[in-house]
C-alpha cells in the first residue's frame, strides 16, 4: 500500500512538471512552412531600353516565377500588365497603357510572401497628341510632311473658320506657313509635299492647288474640269511626278507638271489615293459599300483595269468607312477609318485586315501623312472637340516612299 501512494504521487510529480515546463513533443506543422520565404528576382527586362506602352511585348527574366502564367502579377508602377506566357525564369507581358520616363517594374506569385526586388523602365506613347494648343478646339484636315520631318496641317477653328496651313516641327514648335485661301475654300482636304518643295493641295474642287516653297499664299495651279472631273478629294504623286486623283466623279484624273490633264473612267466617291510599287490604290464608297481598288499604272496616258484590292465593307462591317491611304514599306496598307473599325486598320500584304493598336485610337481618320521615320502623323475628327486632334502614332515601321517629296 505504501509503494503505491508514493508511485502515485510520483506520477502527479511529472504530470506537473509537464504542465509547468511542457512536454518535449513535437509542434504542429506550420502553415507556411512549405512556402518561400523570399519572393521572386527580376534579373532583366527587354526591349533593354524602353518599350510602347499599351503595344510591346515585354520580357521579363529572372527567378522564382511560376510557369502557371495565371500565377504571376506584374506591374508597372502601379498598372498591371497582362501576362501572356510564363516559365520559372522568364515572363512575356502585354506591356500597360501607362507613359512613364521610369517606372517600376515589379513581379508578385501566388504562394510568395514578398515582391520582387525592382528594375527601372521607360515606356512611351504610342499615340500622342501632337502639336495641339492647349485650351483650344482646332479640326485637322490635310496633312503632308517634308524630308526633314515637318509637318504641315490644314486646320479649322472650333467655329469652322480656315485657320490656313501650320507647320510643326518634330519637336512640336508651330508657325503659320499659308494663310487660308478664301471663306469658301477654307481647308485643304489634302496635301502632298511636290517637286520643287511646293506643296499642292486639293479641296474638294476641280483644281489642284500650290502653295509656293517656303510659304506663303496658294493659289489655283491646275484645272482638271477638261478630264470631266468636278471634284478632287486627295490624290498622289507617281515616279514621273505626275498627280493621280479623284473625288466623287466618273472619272478620275491625272495632271502632269505641265499642267496637262487626263480623265480615265472610274465611278465611284473616291477618299483615299496612294501610289505604291506602280499601283494607283483607291478608297472608294459605292452606294452603301466601301472598297479599295487598285490601278496599274502603265504610263501617264495608259492605266491597267481596275482590279478590287480589298472589300472593307465585308472586313470591318456596314458601318465603317475608309477616309485616307497610306503605306508602309514592307507593303501594310494603313486605312484611315472610324470608331467602328478602331480609327486605323491595317491591311496586309496577304489581304488579311485588323484594327492596328486596338484600344488605342477613337474617332475618325480624315488624312494622314508618313513622317521621315517610323512616326504616322494622322488629322483626326469627331463627333466631340476632344477628339479633333493631330497624332503622332509611332508605328514602329517605315513608310513607303512618298514619289512628291525629295
Amino acid at each position: 500500500m505504501t509503494i503505491s501512494i508514493k508511485h502515485s504521487l510520483l506520477s502527479l510529480l511529472v504530470l506537473g512538471m509537464c504542465f509547468v515546463f511542457g512536454c518535449k513533443e513535437n509542434p504542429p506543422a506550420s502553415l507556411y512552412q512549405d512556402k518561400p520565404s523570399i519572393g521572386p528576382t527580376l534579373t532583366g527586362v527587354s526591349p533593354n531600353d524602353s518599350a510602347l506602352a499599351g503595344v510591346s511585348t515585354v520580357t521579363i527574366s529572372g527567378t522564382g516565377f511560376s510557369p502557371v502564367r495565371e500565377y504571376n502579377f506584374v506591374n508597372f508602377g502601379s498598372k498591371p500588365a497582362t501576362v501572356l506566357e510564363a516559365t520559372a525564369t522568364q515572363l512575356r507581358v502585354t506591356a500597360p497603357i501607362f507613359v512613364s520616363d521610369s517606372t517600376p517594374v515589379k513581379v508578385a506569385v501566388q504562394g510568395q510572401e514578398l515582391f520582387s526586388n525592382a528594375i527601372a523602365y521607360k515606356l512611351k506613347a504610342a499615340v500622342a497628341e501632337f502639336g495641339v494648343l492647349a485650351n483650344t478646339v482646332e479640326e485637322p484636315f490635310g496633312i503632308t510632311c517634308d524630308t526633314a520631318g515637318n509637318v504641315y496641317v490644314s486646320l479649322l477653328s472650333g467655329g469652322g473658320t480656315g485657320l490656313g496651313v501650320k507647320k510643326i516641327t518634330p519637336a512640336g514648335v508651330r508657325s503659320d506657313y499659308s494663310p487660308v485661301f478664301s471663306s469658301s475654300v477654307n481647308k485643304w482636304t489634302s496635301m502632298k509635299l511636290g517637286p520643287g518643295g511646293f506643296i499642292y493641295t486639293a479641296a474638294n474642287r476641280n483644281a489642284v492647288f500650290r502653295i509656293p516653297a517656303g510659304g506663303g499664299s496658294s493659289a489655283p495651279w491646275a484645272s482638271v474640269a477638261a478630264a470631266n472631273v468636278s471634284f478632287v478629294h486627295d490624290f498622289d504623286f507617281d515616279q514621273a511626278g505626275n498627280i493621280w486623283g479623284g473625288g466623287d466623279n466618273q472619272n478620275i484624273v491625272r495632271v502632269a507638271q505641265d499642267r496637262s490633264v487626263k480623265g480615265f473612267p472610274f465611278t465611284g466617291d473616291v477618299r483615299g489615293v496612294r501610289y505604291f510599287q506602280s499601283y494607283l490604290y483607291l478608297a472608294t464608297k459605292n452606294d452603301t459599300v466601301w472598297n479599295i481598288w487598285r490601278t496599274r499604272i502603265v504610263s501617264a496616258d495608259s492605266i491597267g483595269p481596275r482590279e478590287l484590292y480589298v472589300n472593307f465593307t465585308s472586313k470591318f462591317g456596314s458601318l465603317a468607312g475608309a477616309y485616307a491611304l497610306t503605306f508602309a514599306a514592307d507593303g501594310d496598307l494603313f486605312v484611315g477609318t472610324d470608331s467602328v473599325a478602331g480609327s486605323l486598320a491595317v491591311i496586309h500584304p496577304d489581304k488579311s485586315a485588323e484594327r492596328f493598336y486596338p484600344g488605342l485610337f477613337s474617332g475618325q481618320i480624315q488624312s494622314m501623312a508618313y513622317g521621315k521615320g517610323t512616326e504616322l502623323y494622322l488629322s483626326r475628327t469627331g463627333s466631340t472637340d476632344a477628339l479633333k486632334k493631330i497624332l503622332r502614332v509611332n508605328t514602329q515601321k517605315l513608310g513607303a516612299p512618298y514619289y512628291g517629296r525629295q
